[in-house]
């Protein structure tokens, strides 16, 4: 928080103890000022509350931890990111898409590897908040966890997901920047995987990707086949909300989600479908 003579004021509570500091002064009505609360959990690093707003904010949180390369064995200290906040900071986004976060490049021997530490990317603006995971820890349960301990730290999200991989975390961002659902999409992409192993008549492998959008009206979809880029798919925008309409009879497409962390993936589509034919 700013006063008239431009003076930023935060109060930071650290841990259990700060915690309840920053509750107290919340309780007792204070204002003007920004209170911070950094908790000490490896998942969840940081939120903020500000009394005259009323937002809460997961803030970026770097780190340090030495890597060493699987190539020629030299170590060497990285900085790593626990969680980003692009709307408090901007540029994180860009390099995040440029793989300069949690990424390890030897100074000995120039190779390139992804660090595969736990990532938490989050959207203030889009409200939108996704978990790029590589521990083995239910992160639907642990986050459901950390966010009933620490209530400061949710606010009405319009998507919560959890991300398996650096690709499919890009994916989710640029889907949620293009104002789409990306239940729509998986459901597309299953349709859209089919259609190419009709179209092709090959044995390949066939992946469909979220490439963007075209004048408002064409959502455009990136071929590849056995990891080669073979062409590109589109469906209308009419055709998304068709897919949308249908998605709705079965699931609550207008919910915010606040309360569920969900992993949309092929799976999760098709199981929503298999779900709905076994109760008909």
């Amino acid at each position: 928080m700013t006063d008239s003579k431009g003076t930023e004021i935060r109060i930071i509570g650290v841990g259990g103890a700060g915690y309840n500091v920053i509750e107290y002064l919340m309780d007792s009505g204070v204002s003007g000022v920004d209170l911070i609360i950094v908790d000490s959990s490896p998942t969840w690093h940081g939120f903020v509350k500000n009394q005259e707003c009323g937002r809460r904010r997961a803030m970026s949180r770097p780190g340090t931890q030495e890597v060493t390369c699987p190539d020629c064995g030299h170590s060497q200290t990285e900085r790593v990111w626990h969680s980003v906040n692009v709307t408090l900071s901007p540029d994180l986004k860009q390099r995040l898409f440029e793989d300069k976060i949690n990424v390890f490049y030897c100074d000995q021997c120039e190779s390139s590897y992804p660090i595969g530490i736990d990532l938490l990317y989050h959207d203030m603006d889009k409200k939108i908040q996704i978990y790029e995971q590589y521990s083995d820890l239910d992160m639907q349960k642990e986050l459901s966890r950390i966010e009933e301990k620490m209530p400061l730290a949710t606010m009405p999200y319009r998507y919560k997901r959890i991300v398996k991989s650096r690709n499919e975390l890009k994916e989710k961002i640029l889907i949620f920047d293009d104002d789409l659902d990306d239940r729509v999409i998986e459901y597309a992409r299953i349709l859209l995987t089919v259609k190419a192993h009709g179209d092709h008549k090959s044995e390949g492998h066939y992946d469909v990707f979220y490439s963007g959008r075209r004048d408002d009206d064409e959502i455009i979809f990136s071929l590849f086949c056995d990891g080669e880029h073979a062409g590109y798919y589109s469906i209308s925008h009419s055709e998304y909300l068709e897919v949308f309409d249908r998605l709705k009879e079965v699931v609550d497409m207008e919910s915010n989600a606040d309360s569920e962390w969900l992993i949309v993936n092929a799976d999760y589509v098709l199981n929503i479908f298999n779900v709905t034919a076994s109760n008909q």
